[in-house]
């Protein structure tokens, strides 16, 4: 919960997949969320309490293939999978045209493109293929005459669900249909049009949901329904957000109190930082050249780079609070952050402070949250490795500017160390 920000349809779904990888596991007990078992199928029309995780793969076709479809239904298939598009044109990316040779047409009464949808379908005829996923475009004219003779044809499929299918079935994938054999075509996928929590087969209108399964297959379809059009994208992005912060939650066994606790740490920690007196430098006569000028920059700009760092964190927070409607203008947040950095000072251990703070939901403006009337105050956590990440990378780039900076010799101590005995070992920008 303390993850999913709030988002309580995300949330269920969500923990009703791991339920169902656990159960289904191969080691018992295994807390590891697999996302790569894992797809989404979008459908609007239906109410967003529809939502659910469906065993297996569920998509959307066209409404003329529901009777190929239903024709299938409870029925064992002989199901191909290819890997790239089934179009004419379609060459993979290491495929290198041969010079100087030109295809001659056999059949002068078959136009070539006829010729070519002719080949392919005998070849799905002759190896008795029943349903063919494909991972791009799929020629509209091979679809129909596949319909015609009873062959489903599904495309647009991700590579985790062709990986899935593959390892239940047999099934080799290919990239080609000339390259297909007996030994490329797997058994036992089933189709069947997808059902709703109530029962019913939906129909759509332009797009008609159907669901491919297979026996130990352990994919899972969250599908995502809505309403609202324009809220699809926004649902569907929430839902993996969700996915991957409850995954990297688990890989790091460790979480980050949220909500700008740990930002409100940091900051507190560089101000303590500021106050502290910088230790004198070692002077000897080897280190003459850094007791020069290293030493006297670093006790002249120490507590400029630490203010700006400061500066950077307060910003942010005060953006956070603005943006999440805990501030009502960002000179309330600023005293806000004041007040809690003062408050954490006094308190003699900042982190006992704030965590105290976080727990009570009093941080930052929680109190005064959607929450606030809840007995039980919303957590929110964060993932530690990709704040750290972020956070290093900011870093990386402030050290790296410093480091620059630090090259270039200006000022009236120029041409005193231009001329001293060490000035040998190092080159002047």
């Amino acid at each position: 919960m303390a993850l999913s920000r709030g988002n309580e349809t995300s949330m269920k779904l969500l923990q009703s997949i791991v339920t169902y990888q656990q159960e289904t596991a191969e080691h018992n007990g295994s807390s590891q969320l697999n996302v790569a078992e894992i797809v989404t199928c979008c459908l609007v029309g239906l109410p967003e309490s529809y939502s659910c995780a469906s065993p297996g793969f569920v998509t959307l076709v066209s409404p003329e293939q529901v009777t190929v479809i239903k024709y299938f239904e409870g029925k064992l298939l002989r199901i191909l999978l290819i890997d790239g598009d089934l179009t004419e044109q379609y060459r993979h990316l290491g495929f290198n045209r041969p010079c100087n040779v030109r295809t001659i047409v056999e059949h002068p009464s078959l136009q070539e493109g006829d010729l070519w949808l002719s080949i392919m379908l005998d070849n799905l005829i002759k190896f008795g293929v029943n349903l063919v996923l494909v991972k791009g475009n799929v020629c509209e004219n091979l679809r129909e005459r596949c319909m015609a003779n009873s062959i489903l044809l599904v495309s647009s499929v991700t590579w985790n669900v062709l990986c899935a299918f593959g390892e239940v079935t047999g099934t080799r994938p290919v990239t080609y249909l000339t390259q297909l054999n007996a030994s490329c075509v797997g058994s036992g996928a089933q189709v069947e049009l997808w059902k709703a929590c109530d029962g019913r087969a939906m129909d759509l209108g332009e797009l008609i949901p159907i669901r491919i399964k297979a026996r130990g297959i352990r994919l899972l379809t969250a599908v995502l329904t809505t309403t609202v059009a324009s809220k699809m994208q926004l649902i569907e992005d929430q839902f993996w957000t969700f996915v991957y912060r409850l995954h990297h939650a688990l890989n790091d066994k460790k979480v980050f109190i949220g909500g700008g606790a740990v930002e409100l740490l940091c900051l507190s920690h560089i101000q303590m930082l500021i106050e502290q007196p910088l230790q004198p430098a070692n002077q000897n006569a080897a280190n003459e050249f850094h007791n020069l000028w290293l030493a006297a920059s670093a006790t002249e700009y120490k507590s400029v780079v630490l203010q700006a760092l400061a500066s950077g964190w307060k910003q942010y927070l005060l953006v956070v609070m603005c943006n999440t409607a805990k501030a009502a203008s960002e000179l309330e947040a600023c005293t806000s952050v004041d007040h809690y950095l003062r408050k954490a000072a006094d308190c003699g251990s900042p982190s006992a402070y704030i965590l105290k703070e976080f727990r009570r939901g009093h941080l930052l403006g929680d109190s005064a949250g959607p929450f606030a009337d809840h007995k039980e105050v919303l957590k929110v956590y964060d993932n530690v490795t990709a704040k750290t990440e972020a956070w290093r990378r900011a870093l990386d780039l402030v050290l790296l500017v410093l480091q620059t900076d630090a090259e270039i010799v200006t000022g009236p101590r120029k041409n005193h160390l231009l001329n001293s005995l060490v000035s040998s070992e190092f080159m002047f920008l």
